[in-house]
Formats: C-alpha cells, structure tokens, sequence
C-alpha cells in the first residue's frame, strides 16, 4: 500500500479522536457545573437549617402541616442525586394534586422545587383498583367530602355517554387477569363476565350544578351497546347511594341516542309501578326515588 493513503487513513483517525475527546471534555465541564450548582445549593439549604430563625418558623404554630411537611421534604430530597430521591405518599399526593389542576404548572414547578416524577405519579395510580361496575369504597370516601360542602353545593347532575374503544385484549398483571372483554363488573345487577370484545365504555358522572367539581363513580365495558335493564338499574344504584351520601341528583344529561330513550322509558315504567302498588299515580315527568321503599 502507498504511503500517502496510510498518512491520510491516520489524519483521518487522529481527527475522530480529537472530535470524541472534545466531545467528552464538554460533558465532563456540564456534569461538573452541575455538580458544582448542586453543591452550592446544599451549602445554601445547610446554612438555612443551621439559622435558628428558620428552625422558629418551622416550629411555628401557624404554619399549615401541608406547608411544613412540603419544606421539610425539600430539606431531605436535596441531599440526594435526582435518581437516589425517595418521596413519601404525602409527597406524591401532593404532586398529583397540581397535576390535576394544572399539567403544566405541575411541569414548571418540577423545574423549581423536588416533585416526584410523572412515571413515579402514573406507577402510584395504577395500584389503585378501580373494576368496572359500582364501586361501594368511592361513595364511602366522598362521603366526607361532601360534608364539607355547603347545602346549596351538594345539588349535582348524573351525566353519562359511551365512548368507542379499540376492540383488543390485554393482560393486567396487578389482578391476574385478561381484560378487554365485556364486563359490567361486581354488583346487584351483573357478575357475568362474557367472551365478547369490548369496544365501547359508558362512563357515569356527577357534576356540581353550583359549584364547579365533578367525579367519575360507575363505568362499563360493552359490546356495541349497553343493555337498557343494564343502565335502568346502575342510574338507579347511583341515585339512591349518592342521596345516602348527603349529594342530591336533580337531573341526569345524555345524548338523545334512541338507546337512552328506552332506557328513561324503562325507569319511568318502574316507577309507575312503585307508586301503583303505594295507590299513588306518577303525574310527572321527573323520576322521584322515594325514602320508604
């Protein structure tokens, strides 16, 4: 082989090196600004803690728990690297309370302070189980949060409507078990689970009339459509536990889809009987659920 290209294969190698060392040099200065930053902070934050007017605050009666719990996991989470930070479940509940009033305060906040991340907050929501059907322990927690509401808040609308899915199967390890099938849950109405494949949901909703708050509390797995009987019983279902609950169900809104229809007509027929077996007559439109049944 001439000499000239064995020079030129050379210079070529010598110049990757040169790029991959620079390459390397400009990690190695960002990794120690960084680390240079993060010490910096904690030498700030140790200085904080070691001022006896700030330990004042902190044992400050007026301080609100949330607050002092919030600065007190700041202190602790920055000590560690970013990967090496363990949040406690009042942290995490925290994070995911801004989250759902606001994804993108909670991203701006996670660049200012310590937050759990969201594959840490998604991994904390899945082990909460929440099975198609009704649902005993959801109504059981509203409970005192409706408590908490002013009379006039507690009136509310039952919204439901089905939504298309994508017909499929999947494996949910948490509960051993394949879903994608038909499934109108554990309850009064239905435990069957059938071998048809899922590819709508009918989602049941309360929403505040006076007071902007609503909360999911029944959903079902069908095939095409749900059953009439099947969405007759879970209004009704929904409707006497919500009134257990303190919550008052004033109206319910749908879409004017002919399914719908015969389901209201369904419920009307029911109550006629329930008031004809009382010697009473139902002389309105409106269904009324009565105390004594």
């Amino acid at each position: 082989m001439p000499k000239g290209r064995k020079k030129s294969s050379s210079s070529k190698e010598l110049q990757k090196l040169k790029k991959s060392q620079k390459s390397l040099i400009k990690k190695l200065e960002k990794i120690n600004a960084m680390r240079n930053k993060e010490k910096s902070k904690i030498l700030e934050l140790n200085k904080i803690v070691r001022d006896t007017s700030f330990n004042k605050v902190l044992c400050n009666k007026n301080l609100r728990a949330p607050v002092k719990r919030f600065i007190e996991s700041q202190l602790e989470t920055c000590k560690h690297k970013p990967k090496g930070r363990r949040y406690t479940l009042e942290d995490k509940i925290l994070a995911l309370s801004i989250m759902k009033h606001s994804p993108k305060g909670c991203r701006f906040l996670q660049s200012i302070f310590n937050l759990p991340s969201r594959s840490q907050l998604t991994q904390l929501l899945q082990k909460i189980e929440v099975e198609p059907g009704f649902n005993e322990m959801l109504f059981n927690e509203l409970q005192p949060a409706v408590k908490n509401l002013k009379p006039k808040h507690r009136a509310c609308t039952l919204i439901f409507d089905e939504v298309s899915l994508s017909a499929g199967l999947e494996y949910e390890p948490m509960g051993d078990q394949i879903i994608g099938f038909e499934n109108f849950g554990k309850g009064s109405f239905s435990e069957e689970r059938n071998t048809k494949f899922a590819d709508h949901a009918i989602v049941f909703m309360l929403r505040g009339v006076t007071k902007n708050w609503k909360q999911p509390v029944m959903y079902f797995h069908v095939s095409s459509t749900c059953p009439a009987a099947q969405i007759a019983n879970a209004i009704s279902t929904i409707v006497k536990t919500a009134h257990k609950t303190g919550l008052k169900i004033v109206s319910t809104v749908c879409d004017g889809g002919a399914t719908n229809a015969a389901k209201i007509k369904l419920l009307r027929q029911k109550k006629q009987i329930e008031y004809a077996r009382l010697g009473e007559m139902l002389r309105h439109n409106g269904l009324k659920w009565m105390e004594k049944q």
